[in-house]
């Protein structure tokens, strides 16, 4: 789903603003929606992700919650559609976490639970059609956890001043992952407001 992750990447770089010193981490990078892939290997990134790695995406296996780093290690922190895959016990002590190692920009985003409908729709579209595997695990895992409302974001920020973003537009996204498992082409520069509401994800954002 490349067209989604340039969408998704695009509007955190925008946010970002990174300069030559800048130290990036990503928690849950799994190529290709890895930040890694759309910044110069000349800007100090790690990515981590529980049950992978991959020393050409400087992505390290590593359990987050179990970190060792310490605060304000890093410049900017980024995790995207990652919370929806944690215990909800461990959720508050996800966002405290990222917060505490990061010193300037913390983005985390999460899918809006108003694509939960369309989820399931899809996912009986793709079992049906034998395609989609790694969305079809993707999607069951929201199902499994439970993607968080905004009242519970809202709960797990409640310490901190943060604004948010909305991401993709939602029937927007729909149509995107449809080309991608079904391979046909959609052409971006016919879309307009492509994060216009209701969208797929919103971003929250902490600059300190």
């Amino acid at each position: 789903m490349g067209l989604d992750f340039n969408i998704r990447y695009e509007q955190i770089l925008k946010l970002l603003k990174l300069k030559r010193d800048s130290k990036i981490f990503e928690v849950g990078a799994l190529p290709p929606a890895c930040l890694s892939s759309y910044i110069s290997k000349k800007v100090d990134y790690l990515g981590i992700n529980k049950n992978y790695s991959n020393p050409s995406y400087r992505i390290r296996e590593m359990n987050f919650l179990k970190n060792n780093f310490e605060t304000n290690y890093f410049t900017h922190s980024i995790s995207t559609d990652t919370i929806e895959h944690i215990d909800k016990k461990d959720r508050q002590k996800f966002i405290d976490e990222m917060i505490r190692v990061t010193k300037q920009t913390i983005i985390v985003g999460v899918p809006n639970p108003e694509g939960k409908q369309y989820e399931k729709t899809l996912v009986t579209l793709l079992e049906a059609s034998k395609k989609g595997k790694n969305y079809i695990n993707f999607f069951k895992e929201h199902e499994e956890f439970g993607v968080p409302s905004k009242a519970a974001m809202q709960t797990y920020f409640r310490k901190y001043k943060y604004t948010t973003l909305e991401n993709f537009n939602l029937q927007y996204w729909i149509g995107i992952l449809l080309s991608d498992v079904f391979d046909f082409d959609i052409d971006l520069k016919k879309i307009s407001n492509i994060n216009a509401s209701p969208a797929y994800r919103t971003f929250y954002i902490i600059n300190k």
